[in-house]
């Protein structure tokens, strides 16, 4: 858990840093700062799924080993690209696509470890939320501390501490046992979950559909469409140190969610429509406020909505056998990957029509999903 607290402090600092480079180079583009997350989840949109079937047969410690040596690799690359002052568009678009592949199989990975390392029911949806909290400190302290670097030292110098964070999390992997977790199962033996099996379970399924849902709707609203928004009303303050603030919001926003999750009976699919309802009402609320610092307070509740859905989502998924973890959770990121196309979306709503119209149009979306999500469970009877 340290280790990965450390890791995911690295990528919050090194997440705005990317932001506030392409925000420079590009001119103050909302569609270019939306087409970062589109390199980064693209990959996992296309391979996700497969990613999953892929380490239900590998060793998944030293398949993380192996992910998290080339992720500190890339991360390395992007700070010297910056620093160096050759950075493009293009050259960064295409580290973050690279770390959008590595990414594809840290995510189930990370998920199907988690469930093999604590087993009981109660103690296995702590430790999702646990695990998902250690995500969100490690972003706020991250893009917090990004957001106050930046204006004095650089976007390039601030990415540095993406690779040493990742260091101290190959230190960690090292030390959990080999014999803690399932063993791979042999080429013959792996049992393929198709989409009927999936589906054939109310909340599993209600999990995969919203989980495409709020990715392809609420985070390019709350990520991108929030951004550019503090940027927008932030006037005396630098585009780092706004970017900074927007994601240390959604990320404080997620810490409440966690803490939240582990105090909540075991989740549902209905509870998930619900969190999704609000998620879409909050978004639209926040566009219309008129000061950045309650546009924050918006995005710090929208984080909380969103991260207390995937969360109960993540508890959900956990309840397959063992050797299907890796394919379920696989699947389900693969869904959440929607959220490439709604980053260049609210960002070419934001430049064409601006931010506020951009969140209230993507809001829209979600909550018709979530509408027909709930129809779909009355009709069913769930």
């Amino acid at each position: 858990m340290l280790g990965r607290l450390c890791s995911h402090s690295g990528n919050g600092a090194h997440g705005v840093a990317i932001a506030a480079t392409v925000w420079q180079v590009s001119g103050g583009s909302g569609l270019a700062l939306g087409l970062v997350p589109f390199a980064q989840f693209l990959p996992q949109l296309l391979i996700g799924a497969h990613a999953g079937a892929l380490i239900d047969r590998w060793s998944r410690r030293r398949a993380m080993l192996l992910q998290q040596t080339v992720a500190l690799g890339l991360a390395a690359s992007m700070a010297v690209l910056v620093l160096s002052g050759a950075a493009e568009l293009w050259s960064i678009l295409f580290i973050v696509l690279g770390i959008g592949f590595s990414t594809s199989f840290s995510n189930p990975l990370q998920a199907a470890m988690v469930g093999e390392l604590v087993t009981h029911g109660s103690a296995r949806q702590a430790a999702v939320a646990l695990n998902s909290a250690s995500w969100q400190v490690g972003t706020l302290a991250g893009a917090s501390l990004a957001g106050l670097a930046i204006p004095l030292i650089g976007p390039g110098a601030v990415m540095l501490i993406s690779p040493t964070t990742y260091l101290i999390s190959l230190a960690s992997l090292l030390a959990i046992r080999a014999s803690d977790l399932a063993q791979p199962r042999p080429r013959t033996r792996l049992e393929k979950v198709s989409l009927r099996a999936l589906f054939a379970e109310p909340d599993l399924a209600t999990s995969l559909l919203l989980a495409s849902a709020v990715s392809l709707f609420g985070m390019g609203a709350l990520q991108t469409g929030m951004q550019v928004l503090v940027v927008d009303t932030a006037q005396d303050l630098s585009e780092g140190t706004a970017l900074g603030l927007a994601s240390a919001a959604v990320a404080l926003g997620g810490i409440a969610a966690q803490l939240y999750v582990l105090g909540s009976a075991i989740p549902t699919g209905r509870r998930l429509t619900g969190y999704a309802t609000a998620l879409g009402a909050s978004l639209i609320a926040s566009a219309f406020l008129p000061h950045f610092l309650l546009v924050l307070a918006g995005g710090c509740v929208a984080g909380w909505l969103t991260y207390s859905h995937q969360t109960s989502a993540q508890v959900i998924n956990q309840r397959v056998p063992d050797h299907m973890k890796g394919q379920v959770a696989g699947a389900w990121f693969a869904a959440s990957s929607t959220k490439a196309i709604s980053a260049v979306i609210a960002g070419g709503l934001a430049d064409l029509l601006g931010p506020r119209v951009g969140i209230v149009v993507l809001a829209g979306g979600l909550l018709t999903a979530a509408v027909a999500s709930k129809r779909l469970q009355t009709r069913d009877g769930r």
